[in-house]
């Protein structure tokens, strides 16, 4: 029997998230693992732009610049998930000196 992958989305995203974690994990740690000091740094580069690009949304729906806001996910995103991912990228970007 095939095992056939319902939302191939949500995998990619949970590996992206995984790694994301082991970054963070290992620069925290400071053990020797399979990344180098500048992989680990780097990745938290990425990590902080990409959580500050969602920080500042898409001028739609997501972010601090979104246009619809009368919805119950906007005032979500508006309070909660975007003043999160500001911190996120903040500290992850503070993580890298």
């Amino acid at each position: 029997k095939k095992i056939r992958l319902k939302k191939p989305r949500l995998l990619v995203r949970s590996i992206a998230l995984a790694i994301m974690t082991w970054f963070c994990f290992q620069q925290i740690v400071n053990f020797d693992g399979f990344f180098t000091h500048d992989h680990i740094v780097w990745g938290n580069r990425v990590i902080a732009v990409i959580f500050l690009v969602r920080a500042f949304g898409n001028f739609t729906y997501i972010g601090f610049t979104k246009t619809i806001r009368k919805s119950t996910f906007a005032n979500i995103d508006t309070y909660l998930i975007s003043p999160l991912c500001l911190i996120i990228a903040i500290c992850a970007f503070f993580n890298t000196f």
